[in-house]
């Protein structure tokens, strides 16, 4: 994962917000890096990290845990386990958000 946390919450026209924290995982770079650039100019998300496979998208820290995962259905797997189901085990209220090239 490349790591981008820059704090909490921001202030905008006086009000205090918690942006969303996400993370997304695809391993087409592409539409990756597209994804995350698009999400960047939305200022109720922030981009904790990326990456292109389920063993980095697992080892990323508890303690800066995402509040939306963004998955490519495609991702692939971690000796044939599933990365969005250990996520689900871990964290059963994770929300995911899979994506899918058909």
């Amino acid at each position: 994962f490349q790591y981008r946390c820059s704090g909490p919450g921001q202030i905008e026209r006086g009000k205090y917000y918690h942006p969303d924290f996400v993370a997304v995982a695809d391993n087409y770079t592409l539409r990756r890096q597209g994804l995350v650039n698009l999400l960047r100019t939305v200022p109720e998300f922030h981009i904790l990290g990326e990456c292109s496979e389920g063993s980095e998208l697992l080892n990323f820290p508890s303690t800066t845990s995402p509040d939306i995962v963004i998955v490519d259905l495609s991702l692939p797997t971690i000796n044939n386990i599933d990365p969005v189901g250990l996520i689900l085990q871990r964290n059963p209220a994770q929300k995911i958000l899979v994506l899918s090239d058909s």
